[in-house]
């Protein structure tokens, strides 16, 4: 069985024992550790290749190919989830401090992470509505 899977399955299990009121010592799943999960190796493209692609993004004609392409660069460079990314706002961008704040994607409490903005090239001007 994959570690998500079972970990997955462990989770759920735990949530409707936890619904019918069988928690604690009644709760057969305490002793139940969750699976360590290995990191994908990821396959990134050289540089020069992530370059052609936003040539590519930039240059298809569509209406927002420009806005397409500075998405596909933020995520890139930021490491955002497209879920934090659709949150991301200008409020969010401290030009003095030079980071941006990014909120967790989900609507789970959790604390908010920063990046430079020095990993970007700012090239463009952006009408802030």
């Amino acid at each position: 069985m994959d570690e998500r899977y079972f970990n997955n399955t462990l989770g759920t299990l735990r949530g409707i024992l936890k619904r019918a009121g069988i928690v604690g010592v009644d709760d057969p799943t305490k002793e139940v550790k969750r699976l360590g999960v290995k990191s994908k190796d990821l396959h990134l493209p050289e540089s020069d290749i992530f370059l052609k692609m936003l040539e590519k993004i930039e240059t298809s004609g569509a209406g927002q190919a420009q806005h397409c392409a500075d998405y596909v660069r933020f995520l890139a460079y930021s490491g955002c989830r497209l879920s934090e990314a659709r949150q991301v706002r200008w409020a969010d961008v401290n030009f003095e401090r030079g980071f941006i704040t990014v909120s967790p994607g989900t609507s789970k409490p959790a604390t908010r992470g920063h990046f430079r903005i020095g990993q970007f090239e700012l090239r463009y001007s952006y009408q802030v509505s």
